[in-house]
């Protein structure tokens, strides 16, 4: 059973490019240098976090060298090391932020607690929000906007290695590894109805492009599109960035961005595009995000105005590349003369014959050749006369009629 609504998956492409190795790297050195690179996670992460009741943990991009002395020692004793595969020692800390009181808590790599740090003086949580949405003074958003863009549903975590280790550290990754952690999976993950969820993470390949590679569950349909935008305040729409990518049903699918080279931020939306519920042929998603057109309601979308419905064009042909006066099968009959869109109330597509075959029935006999021939046979129907053979014997004349 599919998932009513589809699951959206929203990725945010932040380039955070790794220190060459003996490089100088910026160095976490108290509670509150953590607590501002946690708070930089926040709002860089907020505008794309889908309403949901889950906070969204958002690993950062790279490993940090941290010096200690200044930490508070209640901080200190509670760190645990995990060894990577060279020996050097990691530390991980979770950081999010109380939706109750504001503080900002610290959690240890066992998710335990291990330090609070109250709010400032004064703190406004939606202050960034009413300066993007140009807010008057003294005027506040509404609790729909306060709930979506509420900084506490951004939390993160850190990976923190000693200052004396990380030139080494970087060494031993050989820049490769470097590269990967740099580009750590960075996931957003929507409820879908179920307890079952999408993860997307995220890759550069061998020519510098961004590599999405999806984890779909088990419910996820045969076929994902990928919605994009390079700025989420001031772009008008998304962008259909790949649209019905096969999946086979496989759990795992990568797909590579063409466009993204020398790309500092890039958003995605993942829609599963078999979620259909008008049966219009594009996905409820898409027609969101899109079209702006009702889910419910059958829709004869033709963005490219070639008369053929776009999603029937896309599924019988591959692609946008045919126009309503083509013969995509070499049958004879144009694309139009084997489909019809009907503009009436309701709307529909009708097949009269297949155009992306050039025998629909499989009788042998072009579509075209039944339709125009004489007389006219019928291409839906396996209805080729097979050949009379005659036969006479040469001894006697008889003639034999198989």
């Amino acid at each position: 059973m599919k998932i009513k609504l589809g699951l959206i998956i929203a990725v945010c492409l932040v380039v955070i490019r790794p220190c060459p190795s003996g490089a100088a790297a910026d160095v976490v050195t108290d509670i509150y240098g953590l607590e501002a690179l946690f708070v930089d996670q926040q709002y860089r992460f907020l505008p794309i976090g889908p309403p949901s009741k889950d906070v969204l943990v958002q690993p950062y991009g790279s490993v940090m060298p941290v010096d200690w002395k200044k930490f508070p020692k209640e901080f200190i004793r509670q760190m645990y090391a995990e060894m990577d595969a060279n020996g050097f020692p990691l530390y991980r800390v979770s950081v999010y932020e109380d939706p109750s009181t504001r503080e900002t808590v610290f959690l240890n790599s066992y998710g335990t607690e291990v330090l609070r740090l109250a709010a400032e003086s004064g703190y406004d949580p939606y202050a960034w929000q009413k300066a993007m949405f140009n807010l008057a003074e003294g005027q506040e958003l509404d609790e729909w906007s306060r709930w979506i863009f509420d900084p506490a549903h951004i939390a993160s975590s850190f990976t923190l290695i000693p200052e004396v280790f990380h030139e080494s550290y970087l060494l031993a990754q050989d820049g490769l590894a470097a590269q990967e952690l740099a580009m750590a999976p960075m996931s957003m993950m929507a409820l879908s109805g179920g307890e079952t969820k999408a993860v997307a993470s995220m890759a550069m390949d061998t020519n510098g492009l961004v590599q999405l590679n999806l984890s779909l569950p088990e419910a996820f349909g045969l076929h994902v599109e990928i919605f994009q935008k390079d700025n989420l305040v001031y772009s008008p729409a998304w962008e259909v960035a790949a649209g019905w990518i096969p999946t086979y049903g496989n759990a795992n699918v990568s797909w590579i961005d063409p466009g993204s080279s020398n790309l500092s931020f890039r958003f995605y939306l993942l829609s599963d595009a078999d979620i259909d519920t008008d049966g219009d042929g594009f996905s409820d998603l898409r027609e969101h995000y899109i079209s702006g057109t009702d889910t419910n309601v059958f829709n004869l979308i033709d963005e490219d105005e070639d008369g053929l419905h776009d999603w029937w064009e896309t599924k019988l042909f591959g692609g946008l590349g045919q126009t309503g006066a083509g013969d995509f099968d070499g049958d004879g009959l144009l694309n139009s003369e084997e489909m019809e869109t009907n503009l009436g109330d309701p709307p529909s597509v009708a097949l009269y014959t297949d155009p992306s075959l050039f025998d629909t029935d499989g009788d042998g006999l072009g579509d075209g050749n039944e339709l125009l021939g004489m007389p006219p046979t019928d291409p839906l129907n396996d209805d080729a006369a097979p050949p009379v053979v005659f036969i006479v014997w040469p001894t006697n004349g008889q003639v034999f009629n198989p």
